[in-house]
C-alpha cells in the first residue's frame, strides 16, 4: 500500500489500488474517441531483437484506446536493414505503428535545414534519446492533431500496460484535465536498489544547489518529483508543441524545467505507474569515455543542462559559487549514501556501500568538469510551433523520415 504523501506545489497521483482500474479504462477509451493518444517509443537497434521490447508490443496490443504508435530508431546502417530488422518485431503489433529512422539520409537533410535556419547550432551534439524523441513530436505534431503523447523506454522488462493507463489517464481523463505528468517507480532488482543517478546525484545535487543558493521556484519543482529521471511522461499536444528539447542524456532533466517554465503548477502531476521497474542497467564508466552511455557520461550531461537551466531562470552563481555546489553536494551525497544504506538494512536490501561513495565521487568528478566548462552543454532543439512558423515545408522533410510499417 502507497502511501499518501503530497510534498510541493505539483500533485502526487499513488497506485492505492487496481481495483477500479477497469472502470479508468472505460473513462480513458471514451475521452480517446474525441482526443488522440499516440505513444513514441524511442529505441536503439540493439532494442529491436531483445526480448524487452517484444513483451512490451505484446502488452500495447491490449491496449484498443491507443491511436498509433511512433518508434524512433537510430544504429541501423540503412533504411533497408532497418526494414528487414524490424518486420519480425513490429510485424505482431494490432496498434497503427509508424517507424521513424532518426539517424539516415533523411534526418541528416532535416538538420542540415535547420542548421542554415539558424534554429539548431552547427556544433550540436551527436544524435541521442533527446533527438529520436524531439523527431517523434515533430512528426506525431505535423499532421496538426489536438490529443495527448505519451513516451516511455522500450527496455522495461516488467512491462504492463497498465502502467500507460496510469501515465495517460492524468491527461487524459475528463475528470483530472492535467498537462503534463510524470511517471515514478521503484528500482530494486534481486534485492538490489539501482537509479543511481537520480539517487545519488541528481536529489543531492539540488539540496546542494538550495544550500548554496536557496530556494528558487526552479529546485523546490525539481525537488518535488520522486523520479525526475523517469522516460516516462504524457502531455498534451499544446505544451508538446512548445516545448524545446535537449539532445542526450539532459533530455529529461531539461524537459521538466521548461515544464516549470510553461505550465502551471497545478497542471502538472507524477504519477506511481508500479511496483517495480526494471530495464537495462548501464555500468558506471565504460572504457569510450566521452560520447558513451555510462552513468558518469549520463550524470556529465545532467549537470551542464542543470547549469544552463539555472542561468536561464536568472539564477547566476560566479565560479566561487558554482565551486560552491560543487563542494555541497560532496556532503549532501554523502548524506544520501548513509540513508540510502540504513533504507537497505531496515528491507533486507544488499548494498555496497563503498561502490555507492566511489559512485558519489565519480559524480562528482563530472560535476566539477561540467561546471568548469570542460564540456559543451547538449544543444537545445527548438519548440516544433518554431520549426514549424520558420521552415513550412519541413513537413516534407518529417514524412521522409518515415519507414514503411512492418506488415
Amino acid at each position: 500500500m502507497s502511501d499518501f504523501h503530497q510534498h510541493g506545489p505539483i500533485t502526487t497521483l499513488h497506485r492505492l489500488s487496481d481495483v477500479r482500474l477497469g472502470v479508468v479504462e472505460q473513462a480513458l477509451r471514451d475521452a480517446a474517441t474525441r482526443r488522440s493518444v499516440r505513444l513514441i517509443l524511442p529505441c536503439h537497434a540493439a532494442d529491436v531483437g531483445r526480448p524487452a521490447l517484444a513483451h512490451i508490443l505484446e502488452e500495447l496490443n491490449a491496449v484498443d484506446w491507443l491511436a498509433e504508435v511512433l518508434v524512433p530508431i537510430n544504429g541501423f546502417s540503412s533504411r533497408e536493414e532497418m526494414t528487414a530488422s524490424t518486420r519480425p518485431v513490429f510485424g505482431g503489433l494490432t496498434r497503427p505503428v509508424r517507424l521513424i529512422q532518426s539517424d539516415g539520409p533523411a534526418a541528416e537533410n532535416l538538420r542540415r535545414r535547420a542548421e542554415s535556419a539558424g534554429l539548431i547550432a552547427a556544433d550540436a551534439a551527436g544524435i541521442g534519446k533527446g533527438w529520436n524523441v524531439w523527431l517523434a513530436f515533430g512528426v506525431a505534431l505535423a499532421d496538426g492533431m489536438d490529443g495527448v503523447l505519451a513516451v516511455h523506454d522500450s527496455d522495461i522488462v516488467h512491462y504492463r500496460h497498465e502502467m500507460l493507463l496510469r501515465l495517460c489517464a492524468p491527461v487524459v481523463h475528463p475528470d483530472l484535465g492535467y498537462e503534463f505528468s510524470k511517471g515514478y517507480y521503484r528500482r530494486i532488482t534481486e534485492g538490489v536498489m539501482f537509479g543511481r543517478v537520480t539517487r545519488l546525484f541528481v536529489a543531492p545535487l539540488l539540496r546542494a544547489a538550495i544550500r548554496v543558493a536557496g530556494h528558487h521556484p526552479l529546485f523546490d519543482f525539481l525537488s518535488t518529483f520522486r523520479y525526475p529521471l523517469a522516460g516516462e511522461c504524457a502531455l498534451s499536444t499544446s505544451v508538446a508543441r512548445a516545448m524545446p528539447m535537449h539532445s542526450g542524456w539532459g533530455l529529461e532533466i531539461g524537459l521538466l524545467c521548461e515544464i516549470h517554465r510553461r505550465v502551471p503548477p497545478g497542471r502538472v502531476c507524477q504519477v506511481e505507474l508500479g511496483p517495480n521497474y526494471e530495464h537495462k542497467h548501464r555500468p558506471l564508466r565504460t572504457a569510450r569515455g566521452r560520447g558513451g552511455s555510462d552513468l558518469v557520461e549520463i550524470a556529465h550531461e545532467i549537470a551542464g543542462v542543470l547549469v544552463a537551466q539555472m542561468r536561464a531562470e536568472g539564477i547566476v552563481l560566479d565560479a566561487e559559487g558554482l565551486d560552491a555546489v560543487a563542494t555541497a553536494y560532496r556532503k549532501t551525497a554523502a548524506e544520501a549514501v548513509k540513508r540510502h544504506a540504513h533504507d537497505a538494512v531496515l528491507n533486507g536490501l544488499r548494498h555496497d556501500e563503498e561502490k555507492e561513495r566511489a559512485a558519489t565521487a565519480a559524480f562528482a568528478d563530472a560535476l566539477g568538469e561540467a561546471i568548469s566548462g570542460e564540456c559543451g552543454t547538449p544543444f537545445a532543439l527548438p519548440a516544433w510551433s518554431r520549426m514549424f512558423a520558420a521552415m513550412p515545408t519541413i513537413t516534407d522533410d518529417l514524412r521522409g523520415l518515415v519507414v514503411d510499417a512492418p506488415r
